[in-house]
């Protein structure tokens, strides 16, 4: 085989394998956020709102949502703000504030509060997803409302306890796998409320990083690589062949 030829083959060869590593880390597939409220005063007027935004991709976005109740005197109300950035596909941050509810002269009602965030993105290489979180709280009272839960499909969750400070939590991905991450608070009080209040604000900051492991080739790099590989094994044996 003529020096020419070994290296036209190992040149596509390397082509190949350079392809593999052409995308970014991660692919997003889709996000979104939402915040739920209701509020329910017996013998009242009942309010539920549900305000979610989504995108295909990722996208700053923010919702608002409320609902009040109020009937001979009892009143009852649930709020809520959440918000979302990313600096890119692989580093964003999400934040809720305010959320929590009131009540007045409550002896029969419900409140109920729900705020969630998911991103799902494909991973094209291994890597090293770390979170730092904080939830505090600044209420009157606390009627059950607080923690959050955080999952990574396949991976593992978490359960947040607001009120501990900054905190991190950390997950090995693979390359190829689609995860959902999901941040979660899901949180209701009903019955003889009477006069109270409550409200907490969470912020949750991630990354995630290479760890320099496999990575998922492209198509054509694989079949760049493929070709290569076959014409240097097709010459190797025609050179043993002459020979």
């Amino acid at each position: 085989m003529s020096n020419k030829l070994i290296s036209t083959l190992s040149v596509l060869a390397l082509a190949g394998m350079v392809s593999t590593s052409a995308q970014a880390l991660p692919t997003p597939v889709q996000t979104e956020l939402s915040v739920y409220t209701q509020a329910n005063v017996v013998g009242g007027d009942f309010v539920g709102n549900d305000d979610p935004a989504w995108t295909t991709g990722i996208a700053p976005m923010a919702v608002g949502s409320s609902a009040y109740s109020e009937s001979n005197g009892a009143s009852a109300n649930s709020f809520g703000f959440g918000a979302s950035n990313f600096s890119n596909s692989a580093a964003g941050a999400v934040g809720f504030s305010a959320l929590g509810w009131r009540t007045e002269n409550l002896l029969d009602g419900r409140v109920q509060l729900a705020a969630r965030f998911l991103y799902q993105f494909t991973m094209n290489e291994n890597g090293r997803f770390n979170m730092v979180w904080g939830i505090e709280s600044n209420g009157l009272s606390d009627p059950a409302i607080g923690n959050f839960n955080f999952s990574i499909s396949g991976v593992g969750s978490e359960l947040l306890q607001r009120d501990t400070g900054s905190n991190e939590v950390s997950f090995d991905l693979l390359a190829g796998t689609t995860y959902s991450m999901l941040i979660l608070g899901d949180w209701s009080a009903e019955g003889e409320l009477g006069t109270q209040g409550f409200s907490e604000d969470a912020s949750f900051v991630w990354n995630i990083t290479p760890t320099g492991s496999t990575q998922v080739p492209e198509p054509n790099g694989l079949l760049l690589l493929g070709l290569s590989l076959a014409l240097l094994f097709g010459v190797q044996k025609r050179s043993e062949g002459l020979h």
